[in-house]
Parts: structure tokens; C-alpha cells; sequence
């Protein structure tokens, strides 16, 4: 009878010892299975982000003109319109803009000079609600042998101090922020019918005085159909400027970017597609930063 006690017991306990070795391989399963579906999850959302991204760049960069087109009112005059397209389970919000309705950095840069590039920034996002601070690294890119190394601006981090590509681009208030008066890509000269007034003013600094700035954007807002050989003409300057005035004014541009912003859950992804033709630095195609 004690024997038959003593090995209930001891089968108890094995029961018990196996169900323990049981609940810890269930719980080591369940614990290996949300993490793989955690992974999971994260290459799915990598994934739609990707061909997300990429969708929204060959599909709508080329177009960026006619979004521009059509939201450019003249309460828009830099050139942004914004769109938002749902793709799989991300939201991705996009901004489009004109980069020769800005104030080319290389540009001042040459014309200016570097002690008065700041000053010079400074001065086209005075009047905007939200600024940055200016800091200048600019790359230096060795010239030809015997020539000093050419400093040069090819992107924001360059230029901006700023911990989150929010500072840079809001999709509510595109021209609310400097990265709508400034731009390190295209070919430098302005389109005036884009273009603000800060804009035109910096660019043309030494050139055209202050009655002769305001009658250029005006000209612009009002005439969709005016060209530059129009612009030239309201301003009636003396040959050498008006050849100069030329060199830096435009009716067509040559580059355009497009912001996309990827939300998801529980957070977001920027990413800034420019595409620009015969640009003052780099060659013809796209230039992609992401954050």
C-alpha cells in the first residue's frame, strides 16, 4: 500500500516536471512567434515603404510641374502644392516645388561671396513665420591643378541647423519654412513668375533697385503668358545690366523636387527627390536624401 503511495507520488511529480518543461517551451514559442511576426510586420512596412517611395518618385516627379501648375496661385509664388495618397498600409504626403522660384546658394555664393552668405540667407527668410539658423559647411571640391579648392552647397545639412526633417518641409505650410527661399540645385537663375520678393531682391542685389524688384514679381503674378524678354523690357536697363539681368532671369524651369513623407503607425519617413537639368553643381538627373 505505501509502495503504491510512494510511486503515485513519484509519477505526480514527473507530471508536474513535464508540464513545467512544457509551459516554459510554450511560453519560449509564443515569445520567438511575436517577435517573428514583429519582424514580419517591420519588412512588410520596409517594403511598402520602399515601393511607396519609389512609386511616388517615377510616377509623380515627372509630373511635378502640373501639381505646381495647379497650385500655384499667387498667394503661392515659390511654386509648392502638396498631395496626399494613401498606398497600402502607409499615408504618404507629398510636396512639390520649384526650385528656381528660390534663391540659388552656389549662386550668392559666386555673386556674393562667402562672408556675405550668411547675411545673405538672413535675408530671404526674414519675413517667414518659421526660421532656422544658419550654419555654413559647405563641401570643398578640389578645382584643377593650381586652382583653390571651390566651396559649394549641395544640400540642407550644409546650410540649416536642424534635429528633424520636420524643420525643413511642412506639407500644411510649405512656405512657411526657409527651405522655400533657398535651394542648392538648378541651374541658378530665377523664375520670376515664382519667385518672392525676398527672392528676387537677394539675387538681383546690385542689379535692379527696389521699384525695379517689385515691377518684375508684379509682372509675373499678373501675366502667366510674359517671358523674360518681357521682364526686360518693363525694366528698361542700360545694356550691360540688362545683359547681366538676363544671365540670372528666367520664364521656364529646369528643376523641381518633391518631398514624400511615409506615415505609419508609429512613425514617419522623409525623403527629398530632386530632379534638375544642367544644374551649377552635379549633372542632369535626380539627387535623393532621405531621414
Amino acid at each position: 500500500m505505501r509502495r503504491a503511495n510512494r510511486q503515485r507520488g513519484f509519477v505526480l511529480l514527473i507530471v508536474l516536471v513535464v508540464l513545467a518543461i512544457a509551459g516554459v517551451m510554450l511560453a519560449s514559442l509564443a515569445r520567438r512567434s511575436g517577435q517573428l511576426a514583429l519582424q514580419a510586420g517591420l519588412a512588410q512596412e520596409q517594403l511598402q515603404l520602399r515601393v511607396g517611395n519609389l512609386t511616388c518618385q517615377e510616377v509623380f516627379l515627372p509630373r511635378a510641374e502640373q501639381f505646381i501648375a495647379r497650385g500655384a496661385a499667387p498667394a503661392s509664388l515659390s511654386g509648392a502644392a502638396a498631395v496626399i495618397l494613401p498606398l497600402g498600409g502607409l499615408n504618404f504626403e507629398m510636396v512639390f516645388s520649384d526650385e528656381q522660384g528660390k534663391a540659388n546658394l552656389n549662386l550668392l555664393l559666386k555673386r556674393q561671396g562667402a562672408d556675405n552668405l550668411e547675411h545673405a540667407i538672413q535675408s530671404v527668410q526674414a519675413d517667414l513665420p518659421r526660421t532656422l539658423h544658419v550654419e555654413l559647411r559647405p563641401a570643398r571640391i578640389s578645382g584643377q591643378a593650381g586652382q583653390e579648392p571651390q566651396s559649394l552647397y549641395t544640400n540642407y545639412s550644409q546650410v540649416f541647423v536642424f534635429t528633424h526633417p520636420s524643420e525643413l518641409i511642412d506639407p500644411r505650410f510649405p512656405q512657411d519654412l526657409p527651405t522655400s527661399r533657398v535651394t542648392c540645385w538648378g541651374n541658378g537663375r530665377v523664375n520670376f513668375k515664382r519667385a518672392p520678393v525676398a527672392v528676387v531682391r537677394e539675387v538681383f542685389k546690385g542689379l535692379l533697385d527696389e521699384h525695379q524688384v517689385a515691377q518684375v514679381v508684379r509682372l509675373g503674378q499678373e501675366r502667366a503668358d510674359c517671358t523674360t524678354g518681357d521682364a526686360l523690357k518693363l525694366l528698361d536697363l542700360p545694356p550691360e545690366r540688362s545683359a547681366k539681368v538676363r544671365d540670372l532671369l528666367t520664364d521656364f524651369s529646369s528643376c523641381r523636387s518633391l518631398w514624400i513623407i511615409a506615415h505609419g503607425k508609429t512613425r514617419s519617413w522623409y525623403r527629398l527627390c530632386v530632379r534638375q537639368i544642367g544644374g551649377l553643381v552635379g549633372s542632369s538627373g535626380d539627387c535623393i536624401f532621405e531621414w
